[in-house]
């Protein structure tokens, strides 16, 4: 059985590939963050998600291959420093 990759609360990115090409260029922003509010059934085989803008707060709903996780921020100095 195919499991979601990502979970509720998780932040991610969004590459622009909608299955229309009014998709592509209304639906997903690759600068927007998104996270991750809902679990949703499968699409066939594909883990599907309703994701969130954090910006915005509009919501949309894609499929597992049009997320990526996004970047961790990088450490304060202290933390830094702690490692060095």
């Amino acid at each position: 059985m195919t499991r979601h990759k990502f979970s509720i609360g998780q932040k991610v990115k969004c590459l622009p590939r909608g299955r229309t090409m009014a998709d592509r260029q209304v639906r997903l922003d690759p600068n927007e963050r998104y996270t991750v509010s809902r679990l949703l059934p499968l699409s066939g085989f594909d883990p599907q998600y309703r994701i969130q803008a954090v910006s915005s707060g509009r919501e949309r709903v894609v499929m597992e291959d049009e997320l990526l996780v996004e970047d961790m921020p990088d450490m304060p100095e202290a933390a830094n420093a702690a490692h060095a």
